[in-house]
């Protein structure tokens, strides 16, 4: 995997520079707007959405930190940008899909709700398509669903500790235990597509670079 061209092509960092102030600002925002109106902060660490984001904002602060070791800025590729990759594009067609029609944020919230289901997302998608030079393997896939299952543990913990169901398809005294079990699986069958599709699209690339 030759990273060299991507740690220091001027396109790649712009984009990414871009790409973090964006992450950065988003959160400058959210935790503002909560500081300012007496809110909790707890707030914003209870949802997928917010998880993923905070990844990906690590994921870009250790690129730039270990961009000149190759060693070290490797092991941000493979498993770890096929993982976030996956959920981000989940986060994304999830709220559309789902949540949108029922979300209206008020003020800068609305703004903030743009950069991490759309802005971020889609941005973080299109640095997979242009960097990507790593094959994914079809046995990383199940490992990656650990990601999704882990925060519907959480979920659940949380949703009957306080009472409070961050999303309506894991409020089981809502939906019932059968109906919660059909959405699980419908989720968990998106992830799987999207995971596969991205091990499909980094098979593709990894074989027309080695054909260039």
């Amino acid at each position: 995997m030759q990273l060299s061209k991507f740690t220091s092509n001027t396109n790649i960092i712009i984009f990414r520079i871009f790409l973090l102030s964006m992450s950065i600002s988003s959160y400058i925002f959210l935790h503002g707007y909560r500081i300012l109106n007496e809110q909790a902060l707890s707030q914003d660490f209870i949802n997928f959405t917010n998880w993923t984001n905070y990844a990906v904002m690590i994921w870009l602060i250790l690129f730039f930190i270990w961009r000149d070791d190759t060693e070290k800025v490797s092991k941000l590729y493979g498993f770890p940008k096929g993982l976030l990759t996956m959920s981000m594009t989940i986060v994304g067609i999830v709220y559309f899909v789902l949540l949108s029609a029922d979300h209206n944020p008020p003020g800068i919230l609305a703004f903030t709700t743009l950069q991490h289901h759309y802005i971020i997302p889609i941005l973080f998608v299109v640095d997979f398509l242009l960097t990507n030079q790593e094959e994914y393997s079809w046995k990383w896939l199940p490992y990656w669903l650990i990601y999704p299952i882990i925060y519907l543990i959480f979920g659940l913990f949380y949703g009957y500790a306080t009472d409070v169901w961050v999303y309506f398809f894991i409020n089981i005294p809502e939906l019932g235990i059968g109906t919660f079990f059909m959405w699980f699986a419908v989720l968990l069958s998106l992830f799987s597509i999207f995971g596969a599709l991205y091990i499909f699209i980094s098979k593709k690339l990894n074989s027309k670079n080695n054909e260039n």
